[in-house]
């Protein structure tokens, strides 16, 4: 974990080997939570606790999606920030990552063999399909015209 620390024209990062001490650090505003998804409601306990024993003034908290392994996860991590009072939202790296590419370079080339019919959908354009599955990989339909 670290933050970065204005220097002069760049940032000279600071390294922190404890959560909590990086949010009672008076320079951090916010932090982004980036540790793997088993991780994550433990690492935003910590954070809030020291935000509600008044020992960390942070302004907001930051999440890679998903927010959580399933629904139950991602509503308390979302119940534990609010609590805080902190400012949240979530953040959509992962998207990027090469084997999310190349996985959907997969489904794409293979979708082309599908009948004119057909329709696959990218369910990242439809977040109504996506939240209906819970939080984690895209999830494609087929769907018959």
């Amino acid at each position: 974990m670290y933050a970065g620390h204005p220097k002069t024209w760049y940032w000279e990062p600071k390294v922190y080997t404890n959560v909590s001490e990086m949010a009672r650090d008076q320079e951090v505003d916010a932090i982004w939570i980036t540790v793997p998804n088993y991780a994550r409601i433990p690492v935003v306990k910590a954070i809030v606790e020291e935000v509600l024993q008044g020992k960390a003034d942070l302004i907001g908290l930051a999440c890679e999606k998903p927010l959580g392994r399933n629904v139950k996860e991602a509503q308390q991590l979302l119940d534990m920030v609010e609590k805080a009072g902190l400012l949240h939202g979530y953040l959509e790296n992962q998207v990027f990552m090469p084997s999310l590419v190349k996985g959907k370079e997969i489904i794409w080339k293979e979708a082309q063999a599908l009948p004119a019919d057909h329709t696959l959908l990218d369910a990242p354009k439809n977040m109504v399909g996506h939240m209906k599955h819970g939080f984690g990989m895209p999830r494609f339909r087929v769907v018959e015209h």
